[in-house]
């Protein structure tokens, strides 16, 4: 008997997509050592949750690959914006 594997739903990524939208907030709203500290927690959270969820859908599919996009382009410029 073969397993069918179900793809990684959009609720994934969007869980994963707030804290790399926040992330970015943070450095807008707050200022100083508290927003860097803050959004790189979030970055932390965001980052490799997106790699695996990016595995995940790689390997089983995904529901929505728009979710897929907007989150690792998320994480991507939350993690530009850390490092510069």
């Amino acid at each position: 008997m073969t397993k069918t594997r179900e793809p990684v739903p959009e609720a994934a990524w969007v869980l994963t997509f707030i804290p790399a939208a926040a992330s970015s907030l943070m450095r807008t709203l707050l200022d100083g050592d508290l927003a860097t500290y803050t959004s790189g927690a979030l970055l932390c959270v965001a980052a490799p949750a997106a790699l695996v969820l990016l595995a995940f859908s790689v390997r089983f599919g995904a529901r929505s690959w728009s979710w897929v996009l907007l989150t690792l382009a998320s994480v991507a410029l939350g993690l530009v914006a850390a490092l510069t």
